[in-house]
C-alpha cells in the first residue's frame, strides 16, 4: 500500500448468501467513521489486485467486502469492530477480517497440512489440530480449506428388478437428475449470447425428497413408463466431500488459523507446534506445516543458497585488493557492528524485521565494507610514504571523515522517501540506522583494530 489510505477484507463463508439477506447491502460499513468506499463481491472472491492477494474460487456460500478507510491508523479499531459485530449478526457463519497488506501470500498465519488417502482420517485428524487451536487463547479463526460436508441423496438400486423391467442406470440417473436440478433441453439465442434451456419440474416439487418415489422411469424394453419404486428400493440421506484439496496428487487437508491481535504466528506457532507434532498418525498419513512458516523458511532457503556465494567473492575481492590478510580482516569486523544500528532504528519506528529489512541489511554490509576500505587504504597510503604508524593512523582517519560522513549522509537522506513506503519501509530503516550507526563506529573501530593487529603504539609519531 501507498499512501495514508489503508484496506480491510471481511470474508463471510459457511452462510448461503441471497439477496435480502443483509450481507450485500454494504450500507452500514459506509456509514462508519474513516471509511471511503466498499467493494462487495457475493458468490466468490475479487480478481487478483495485488500480488500477495488470493482471490476466493466461486462459492455460494461466500461473500467478501474490501473496505477502504480514511488512514492507516483507522484500521485496527475498525477492524476488531467489524470481526464482533458481524459474528454477533451471523453466528453461524464464518467471519474473518484481515489488513490487505504486503508480505507472504494470502492464506491463514499457521497452517498444518494432512496428508492420507482416507477423507475420513483426514477429517479426524483435522479435528484433533482444530481443538488444539482452539484452547490457545493466541489464536483465532480455525478452519479447513476442505469447507462443510453436503447432504446427497442416493438411491439404492434393486438391480434384478431394474434388469426384468428393462431400466438401465443411465434411466435413473436421467430421471432423478430431471427431478432435482434438471436437464439441459435445448440452447435460446438472444444476440450474442447462448442462454440454456432447462426442463424440470415446479420448485414445489423438486424440494420435497419423499416426492422421488412418485417419479416414473422410462422403460426401452417395455416401451413404457414404470413407477420408479419398482426399481429403486430406498433413498438414502448421506454426507460426502464437497471440496477435496490435493499436493502433489495426494489428498490434502490443510488447518489454519490467524494469530490473535498483537500477536504474530512467529509467536504462536511455538505454542502449538509440539502438541500437534505429538498427535498419533496412521500409517500413510504424514503432517507437514504451512503459513508463515513456510513462506519464511521457503524465502531464507532461497537466500542461503545464493548468499554464501555472494559472501565469498566478497571476501576474495578484498583480499586481492590489499593482497593481504589483516586489512580485509579488519574491514569484515566492522560489517557486524551494523546490527547495533539497525535494532535502535527498527525498536524506534517500532516496525517488524521483515524480508525487505534483510535485504537491506545485505546491501548495508557492502555500504560499510566500501567506507573501512576508504579507511584502512588511506592508512596503508599514509604508512607508505614514511609517516609514524600512529601519526599515519590518526591523521588519516582526520582525512577520510568528511567523505565517510557524506558517503553515509547521502544514503541516508535518499532513503528518506522511502519511509512512507508501505512495502520498503523496513528496509529503508535498517539501512538509515545501520549506516549511521556504523559510519560512527568505523571511524572509532578501524583505527583501533588496526592499531592492535599491527600492534601500533602512541610513541610512534613524528618527531
Amino acid at each position: 500500500m501507498n499512501g495514508d489510505n489503508g484496506y480491510i477484507a471481511m470474508q463471510v463463508s459457511g452462510l448461503e448468501v441471497l439477496p435480502g439477506a443483509g450481507l450485500t447491502d454494504s450500507g452500514y460499513i459506509l456509514e462508519q467513521e474513516d471509511v471511503v468506499s466498499v467493494a462487495s463481491f457475493i458468490g466468490q472472491g475479487a480478481t487478483r489486485f495485488m500480488l500477495t492477494y488470493a482471490p476466493e474460487q466461486p462459492n455460494t456460500a461466500y461473500a467478501q467486502f474490501i473496505v477502504r478507510t480514511e488512514d492507516l491508523d483507522a484500521i485496527p479499531a475498525l477492524d476488531q469492530r467489524f470481526y464482533r459485530e458481524l459474528n454477533e449478526a451471523f453466528p453461524s457463519a464464518q467471519v474473518r477480517t484481515q489488513r490487505l497488506q504486503f508480505g507472504p501470500g494470502d492464506g491463514a498465519g499457521i497452517e498444518a497440512r494432512f496428508q492420507g488417502p482416507s477423507p475420513e482420517v483426514l477429517r479426524s485428524l483435522a479435528d484433533q489440530a482444530q481443538r488444539i487451536m482452539a484452547d490457545s487463547p493466541y489464536l483465532i479463526d480455525q478452519r479447513t480449506d476442505w469447507r462443510q460436508q453436503e447432504l446427497v441423496v442416493r438411491p439404492r438400486i434393486n438391480e434384478e428388478r431394474a434388469r426384468i423391467a428393462g431400466v438401465s442406470r443411465e434411466d435413473i440417473t436421467q430421471t432423478l437428475q430431471f427431478a432435482s436440478s434438471g436437464i439441459r433441453a435445448g440452447t435460446y439465442r438472444e444476440g450474442e449470447h447462448l442462454l440454456p434451456i432447462v426442463a424440470r419440474p415446479p420448485a414445489a416439487e423438486r424440494d420435497d425428497v419423499a416426492l422421488l418415489e412418485n417419479r416414473n422411469v422410462w422403460s426401452a424394453a417395455q416401451q413404457r413408463f414404470v413407477p420408479i419404486s419398482q426399481v429403486v428400493s430406498s433413498f438414502d440421506t448421506d454426507s460426502e466431500e464437497a471440496l477435496i484439496q490435493r499436493r502433489n496428487r495426494v489428498r490434502t487437508l490443510t488447518v489454519g488459523a490467524d494469530p490473535a491481535e498483537g500477536y504474530t504466528a512467529a509467536q504462536t506457532f511455538g505454542g502449538i507446534r509440539e502438541e500437534i507434532e505429538a498427535m498419533t498418525l496412521p500409517p500413510g498419513y504424514q503432517l507437514s506445516w504451512g503459513g508463515e512458516h513456510e513462506d519464511s523458511g521457503d524465502a531464507q532457503e532461497a537466500l542461503a543458497q545464493q548468499l554464501p556465494i555472494s559472501l565469498l567473492v566478497m571476501l576474495l575481492t578484498s583480499i586481492l585488493l590489499f593482497g593481504k590478510l589483516k586489512q580485509p580482516l579488519i574491514i569484515w569486523l566492522v560489517v557486524p557492528m551494523s546490527v547495533c544500528g539497525v535494532v535502535i532504528g527498527l525498536l524506534v519506528t517500532g516496525l517488524p524485521f521483515s524480508f525487505t529489512a534483510l535485504l537491506g541489511m545485505l546491501s548495508l554490509s557492502g555500504m560499510l565494507m566500501k567506507n573501512a576500505i576508504v579507511l584502512v587504504d588511506e592508512i596503508d597510503g599514509q604508512i607508505k610514504e614514511g609517516k609514524a604508524r600512529f601519526s599515519a593512523l590518526v591523521d588519516a582517519s582526520i582525512s577520510r571523515l568528511r567523505p565517510v560522513f557524506l558517503a553515509a549522509g547521502t544514503t541516508i537522506l535518499g532513503m528518506l522517501p522511502l519511509l512512507a513506503d508501505a512495502f520498503f519501509n523496513s528496509m529503508a530503516v535498517t539501512i538509515m540506522g545501520g549506516l549511521a550507526f556504523a559510519s560512527l563506529l568505523t571511524l572509532i573501530a578501524v583505527p583501533t583494530l588496526y592499531a592492535m593487529l599491527f600492534h601500533i603504539s602512541s610513541d610512534e609519531v613524528d618527531s
